[in-house]
């Protein structure tokens, strides 16, 4: 085996086992949201998380839309639909505004929401930080 072929194998390799993806951490809290969109907000809705990750959070909620507003489409189907987060740590809440990326209907006629976080506090990013590295890998 060559030198280049030797250099390619292991650059494959670090890109294949060296993710730079966060790792999903499963994760049932209690959670309320609420969506943003221009001047609107609407009503806040339970729900609970699925689970964690550094950069975003996984869902279940029984309703898509809110007050007019839809989870995922926004009115100008341009604009990100926000979400305002409050997530129940065993410590406290923990405020998040977040970007729904994905949504899909899941088996108990609920959906589960992808949402990427976009905003967080310091002190809420440290509390976060520190309880999602408790959890299990998914």
């Amino acid at each position: 085996m060559g030198i280049v072929e030797k250099l390619l194998r292991k650059f494959s390799r670090r890109f294949i086992y060296e993710r730079k993806a966060p790792r999903r951490r499963a994760a049932n809290l209690p959670t309320r949201f609420r969506l943003r969109w221009g001047g609107r907000a609407s009503e806040y809705v339970e729900a609970h998380t699925r689970d964690l990750s550094a950069s975003g959070i996984a869902i279940e909620t029984a309703s898509i839309r809110v007050d007019g507003l839809h989870v995922y489409d926004s009115p100008d189907m341009v604009t990100p639909m926000r979400l305002d987060i409050v997530l129940g740590l065993p410590s406290g809440d923990v405020t998040i505004v977040g970007e729904t990326v994905r949504y899909d209907a899941i088996e108990d006629g609920g959906y589960l929401l992808g949402v990427r976080i976009v905003e967080i506090s310091d002190a809420d990013r440290s509390r976060y930080d520190t309880f999602v590295a408790t959890l299990q890998r998914r």
